[in-house]
């Protein structure tokens, strides 16, 4: 059997890297995503990568990007996302991701980080390789509004002056107001602009009756990266009007990204489509439980 060899953030790698993304999915993306995915820090902790050859040929690859989950309380606790793992089409089915799973938790373990995690779809072979390696699988959903036309209940500004500090202080702001969530992700308000505006593709910024939300234009939908809803009742209101904003000026719906099985219910109810997936939660020191951050709550703009 041939052996593999594991190569821990390798120097040099970002073209080598970037090229192998755009083969394994194709258009991944250009250098600009590449450095806001891999060499933008969020919190203490940076970017571990790694490749794996055989017979001196890179066959597979993934990274480590590091996140703050705040538990209640000041008790924070940094996690690991299992972030642009690829296989080379020859290589598929050979075990690389089993490798990588078990390889991003020894990079996790030695940053004293207790849980590696990842973000998969029910479709995807991986979440399979993820259950087997004993990771908690924690219910999530993709849904999608109805492209239809219906009456809008308010009025929607367009946010055109994001860069403005002032504009950005207060989306932060009413991003930090409580939700009822004790555990979710962490950012302090640089981290949050890097994170949801200052983004590779430039985001759009409504604000409806008090409540912003901030979306990328995606090749099918209108991708909801957060917002600051509190509730169902009100998420379902302003995310009625953003999806006819969002038919008129760009002909597309929208989609979004919940944790929550009571919002997923209210809003199949509604006529949104909805497609499963998973966070997946792996201990990584033998000691911490994954149901600690079973909770969670994750915006779609949280994944990347």
């Amino acid at each position: 059997m041939l052996q593999n060899e594991i190569v821990k953030n390798p120097e040099g790698v970002k073209e080598e890297y970037l090229k192998y993304l755009n083969v394994a999915f194709t258009n991944w993306g250009e250098e600009h995503l590449y450095s806001w995915v891999f060499d933008r820090q969020v919190g203490d902790l940076t970017t571990d990568q790694l490749i794996i050859k055989r017979e001196g040929n890179v066959i597979a690859g993934s990274a480590v990007t590091y996140r703050k989950i705040a538990l209640g309380g000041a008790d924070i606790i940094n996690v690991g996302i299992m972030t642009g793992s690829w296989t080379l089409p020859a290589a598929r089915k050979t075990g690389c991701f089993t490798t990588i799973i078990e390889e991003s938790k020894i990079m996790c373990r030695e940053n004293k980080v207790p849980f590696l995690t990842a973000f998969v779809t029910d479709e995807n072979p991986s979440s399979r390789r993820l259950a087997a390696a004993g990771a908690l699988m924690i219910k999530s959903w993709n849904l999608f509004a109805p492209k239809e036309i219906s009456e809008s209940k308010n009025q929607i500004n367009f946010i055109d002056d994001f860069e403005d500090k002032k504009s950005q202080e207060v989306i932060y702001q009413k991003f930090m107001e409580p939700d009822g969530s004790t555990v979710a992700y962490s950012y302090n308000e640089a981290e949050f602009i890097g994170q949801f505006i200052k983004r590779p593709n430039v985001p759009i910024i409504l604000e409806v009756n008090g409540v912003f939300v901030i979306m990328e234009e995606g090749f099918n939908a209108m991708k909801i990266l957060v917002t600051t809803a509190r509730g169902i009742p009100q998420l379902v209101e302003v995310l009625n009007d953003v999806n006819q904003w969002c038919i008129q000026h760009h002909d597309k719906n929208l989609f979004f990204f919940t944790m929550d099985e009571k919002i997923e219910n209210e809003f199949s109810k509604l006529g949104y489509t909805s497609k499963l997936g998973y966070y997946t939660v792996i201990d990584c020191d033998n000691g911490s439980s994954p149901e600690l951050i079973e909770d969670v709550r994750i915006n779609m703009g949280d994944k990347m």
